[in-house]
């Protein structure tokens, strides 16, 4: 009787939380990012758990179907909860990215007048446009060289070797150059940002699989939280599967009958960013967003992502990745959404010119925001011709529970800080907290590979704010999530 009694009086199974992580561009093998990520915020952060102790496992990845991925498994945090670290990896499906495709992305990148490039964007223009001039000029040598090598074969043999040493050498170049730079590294964003016939089969296998990963999380009862990071490219990917999984899911998740009370406060601190886009009133934003967040974890079909986290993130030039910015818009002034208001005091006249298209996908509800776009001052629909009819927040307010912190290093003399990441609030939004560094990664030469880097000497300016933004240690008072 007394083993009986104690088997009962046993506390339940910690709850655990998942940090998705998405890697970035690049060739890289599974699980490199997730090691090091993990040993930044969990293996060296000293007020995780009470005793000091943090053990990381790894065990098998039963929400992936790629066989190469393990997800690490953490000891109990203060609060006897277990976080579970997932790679979402992708690299393997961006696989066989053609020249082709690479070249007419970095055309339609590049070659612009420059009244259509922001200011802030015209030193890695001007970069840009001198690399493939250069790039261009090697062409040219090899084409010389070889030219050379043909016309003095038969008379001069020596020279004719030097000749043909100096094109191989080109040759070695430019195969360098194609797999370490263009197709590996550049090819990856081209595929993935650019909707062409030959990209859409890549772009769809991602997403999917992003989305199965989302729901496999949401149908598993031990997890009560969800924090997605982004990489670099991998930010983009966050934001699209995001994106389609509220769209795909908010009618089951958003449950309008018991969060009215927090509908009305979402609205009412949205209204108030819009209105002067301070520090109290984003503090005031983001409150409102948890206070929803945990409503909508306290049902049985849980919404439970409650942050996005992205790190040197692309989406700061969506304006030119993103969408077409030269695409023909229709009827473009019968629309005036707030964001253009707000696009009035964050960006220049030329940043305005090449964001309108953007605008315009936002206002349309293909792109969502932070705070969401709203419907009549609303995040939410309401039926006026159905009285008491409740409030069903829309398909694109995905940013109305979660909170979205962006980490970048402020980008200095081209190659000193990130010159890829940036700010991303004047674009998406006031409700986005924009984090910039400022200790030797965040100042230091190509911070955009360094957000978690960790080594003896090094400044934690970088990891601690990783870790505030992940904030794994977020519990309501009464140490239970969901309130």
């Amino acid at each position: 009787m007394a083993l009986a009694t104690a088997r009962n009086d046993k506390p339940p199974d910690p709850r655990k939380r998942a940090v998705i992580v998405i890697h970035g561009i690049g060739n890289q093998s599974p699980m490199q990012t997730l090691r090091g990520f993990v040993h930044a915020v969990w293996t060296t952060d000293n007020t995780l758990t009470k005793r000091g102790i943090r053990q990381v496992w790894a065990k098998v990845d039963e929400v992936s179907a790629n066989l190469e991925l393990r997800r690490l498994s953490t000891s109990e945090d203060q609060y006897r909860v277990r976080t579970d670290f997932f790679e979402f990896y992708y690299a393997h499906l961006l696989e066989g990215t053609s020249l082709s495709t690479v070249f007419w992305w970095l055309w339609r990148v590049l070659f612009r007048t420059t009244k259509r490039v922001p200011e802030k964007l015209r030193v890695p223009w001007l970069f840009g446009i001198l690399v493939t001039v250069a790039f261009g000029a090697a062409v040219a040598l090899f084409g010389w060289l070889s030219l050379k090598v043909l016309q003095v074969v038969q008379d001069d043999f020596c020279r004719a070797a030097l000749w043909a040493a100096g094109a191989s050498a080109l040759v070695i170049l430019f195969w360098i150059l194609r797999h370490a730079v263009l197709v590996e590294f550049l090819g990856d964003a081209a595929k993935y940002l650019t909707a062409a016939p030959a990209n859409i089969a890549a772009r769809n296998a991602i997403r999917r699989a992003g989305l199965d990963m989302l729901k496999a999380l949401h149908k598993d009862d031990d997890y009560e939280r969800i924090i997605v990071v982004g990489h670099s490219l991998g930010s983009v990917v966050g934001y699209d599967i995001l994106n389609f999984f509220w769209s795909n899911c908010c009618s089951t998740y958003a449950h309008p009958k018991t969060a009215q009370t927090d509908l009305v406060n979402i609205d009412a601190a949205a209204k108030s960013l819009r209105a002067a886009a301070d520090a109290p009133a984003l503090s005031r934003w983001r409150e409102a967003q948890r206070a929803y967040a945990r409503n909508l974890a306290s049902h049985q079909d849980a919404w439970k992502i409650t942050d996005f986290v992205t790190l040197g993130s692309p989406l700061s030039h969506a304006h030119v990745l993103l969408v077409d910015d030269r695409e023909q818009l229709f009827d473009a002034d019968d629309l005036k959404p707030w964001i253009n208001g707000w696009y009035q005091k964050q960006l220049d006249l030329v940043t305005r010119l090449v964001s309108a298209v953007l605008a315009r996908r936002i206002a349309e509800r293909a792109l969502p925001i932070c705070p969401p776009e709203p419907e009549a001052e609303s995040v939410a629909f309401t039926r006026k011709d159905l009285p008491g009819k409740p409030r069903q927040p829309h398909h694109a307010a995905v940013f109305a529970p979660v909170r979205w912190t962006n980490i970048f290093a402020p980008r200095r003399r081209l190659l000193w800080g990130d010159l890829i990441g940036g700010p991303i609030a004047p674009l998406f939004g006031p409700g986005v907290r924009d984090v910039a560094l400022s200790g030797k990664i965040g100042t230091g030469f190509f911070a955009h590979t360094k957000y978690w880097q960790t080594k003896k000497g090094l400044d934690t300016d970088h990891t601690d704010k990783l870790r505030a933004a992940l904030n794994l240690l977020d519990r309501p008072e009464n140490d239970v999530w969901p309130i």
